[in-house]
């Protein structure tokens, strides 16, 4: 990941806070990868992440999470979600 420019301050979050990041949103590649605010920049260097791609913070992540759990469609709960 490259370093968070300047002028997109960083939200002032719980190191717990909940973070998806959907890549390739709505194609067929899409990938979604969930964690915690704190770990945000690991998630992305581990996952190899590449634009294009959405971070999502905040509850909303647990809603898709739960979502997805209860139907077994990890991918498309998020997409909901948002």
């Amino acid at each position: 990941m490259r370093r968070w420019p300047n002028r997109y301050p960083l939200p002032r979050a719980a190191p717990a806070t909940p973070v998806a990041v959907i890549e390739n949103g709505t194609l067929p590649a899409q990938r979604v990868v969930t964690g915690r605010i704190d770990d945000l920049g690991r998630l992305m260097r581990e996952h190899a992440i590449a634009a294009p791609a959405l971070i999502v913070i905040g509850e909303v992540v647990r809603h898709g999470a739960a979502a997805a759990q209860s139907d077994g469609t990890e991918i498309n709960a998020l997409r909901l979600a948002i």
